[in-house]
């Protein structure tokens, strides 16, 4: 896997790109941050280092708000 893409809503607010792998999700394995993401529009985040897929293991992709205001996350009508 070379990125990520995800949808922020709130430009006060930080941002990273997370995966993790295990069942549960178990073990934090990317935590990159995103410096200036586009507001309110798909941001394509391309990962520091490839993640090579272990089709084995459970695999999570997210990503990691920090806000105190606001809707961080995408929303849309429905």
């Amino acid at each position: 896997m070379t990125q990520i893409a995800f949808f922020p809503n709130e430009a006060a607010a930080t941002y990273s790109v997370r995966i993790w792998t295990g069942a549960g999700p178990a073990n934090l394995v990317v935590d990159q941050p995103v410096a200036s993401p586009v507001i309110g529009s798909w941001n394509y985040v391309e990962l520091d280092s490839p993640f090579p897929i272990d089709v084995t293991q459970e695999l999570w992709i997210g990503y990691y708000v920090n806000t105190t205001t606001g809707y961080p996350a995408g929303t849309d009508d429905g």
